[in-house]
């Protein structure tokens, strides 16, 4: 995070803008500001956020990633394998595309082969982003996507333990994204759709409820905690979480299809997780930690890199929002200039 850089993050429920700042001591926050996404960017519009040249997160349908084995080449080499791949994808889209690629960090290197992880957007879903920022009279310099910039944030702020395999997971409202980290070494990165969305639906499906109803039975009554079969604090809350149960499920499975993907690409055939970092707005569900626990077998925590940073310049009521919105913001802070952009 070189000098200034401005963020958004534009969720199904919240829009986070976030400002930070590097100096020698680490990285330093300005501004957090957050609205419902309903209410739109114009709601931040008299905030005095510095909006110009921002950069905007990507999930769920705005982009695409995909991974590329090739033989080590030079870099020019490489630019023309990676242009011939966009040609092929944008005609077969039907629209133009946006682009950017970078290299993995080798793991076998008698395997003589290098990975590619490579985004995509369609640029009608940029022109769209944009759109909405300029509600604010902002302007973007660039994307990242919303699982790059998880990893982001954990190298520049998070707990980063050396050679551990860590999986970062940022479960929204409506998607999943994940990183598969080794050490300081980005592994294998994913969107998925998904999140606590599913939940409600199950929810609203059995209890015949509007989805605004099924949230607040899933804030108030769901408890996943496998410690907490039988001993629910309600018959209600047991009746949730049977509903949901089931969907709750398909967190978990996100979590380990991308392990067996990410086994398969590597060729690490003994990769094992030792610990898992939630972040995101239903990484707060009651139970989820227990129940990734159980399943997953290691450690489970909540991500929070803001411990690690400098926050006494942020105005008190941006303070007080992000103490409230710690683990939805992650992706914001993550949000940064250098990495992938499109």
């Amino acid at each position: 995070m070189a000098g200034k850089n401005i963020a958004v993050d534009i969720g199904s429920h919240s829009i986070k803008v976030l400002a930070a700042k590097s100096s020698k001591h680490g990285v330093i926050l300005t501004r957090f500001q957050a609205v419902q996404t309903e209410q739109g960017m114009a709601a931040l519009a008299g905030a005095g956020l510095p909006l110009g040249g921002v950069v905007c997160g990507l999930a769920g349908r705005d982009m695409n990633l995909r991974y590329s084995q090739v033989p080590p080449t030079p870099d020019w080499q490489l630019k023309n394998l990676m242009d011939l791949e966009i040609q092929d994808l944008s005609q077969q889209s039907g629209g133009s595309l946006s682009a950017d690629y970078n290299l993995l960090p080798t793991q076998d290197a008698e395997a003589g082969v290098d990975t590619v992880l490579l985004a995509l957007a369609k640029d009608d879903a940029l022109d769209r982003l944009r759109s909405v920022i300029a509600e604010a009279k902002g302007t973007v310099s660039g994307y990242t996507p919303n699982c790059i910039a998880l990893y982001n944030a954990y190298l520049k702020c998070g707990p980063v333990e050396q050679d551990a395999v860590v999986c970062l997971a940022n479960l929204g409202h409506e998607t999943i994204d994940i990183a598969l980290v080794k050490g300081t070494d980005l592994l294998f990165a994913r969107n998925l759709s998904g999140g606590g969305k599913v939940l409600d639906d199950a929810i609203a499906a059995a209890f015949n409820v509007s989805p605004r109803k099924a949230e607040a039975l899933k804030s108030e009554l769901l408890d996943l905690d496998p410690a907490s079969r039988g001993r629910y604090a309600s018959g209600q809350a047991e009746k949730v979480t049977m509903a949901a149960g089931g969907a709750a499920n398909a967190i978990v499975a996100a979590i380990q299809s991308s392990l067996a993907f990410c086994k398969a690409q590597t060729k690490i055939a003994d990769l094992r997780l030792d610990k898992v970092l939630v972040a995101g707005g239903s990484a707060r569900l009651r139970g989820l930690r227990g129940l990734l626990r159980e399943a997953l077998r290691c450690p489970v925590e909540l991500l929070d890199p803001f411990e690690n940073l400098d926050l006494s310049q942020l105005p008190p009521g941006d303070a007080e929002q992000l103490q409230a919105m710690r683990y939805e913001a992650v992706v914001a802070l993550g949000l940064d200039r250098k990495s992938t952009r499109l």
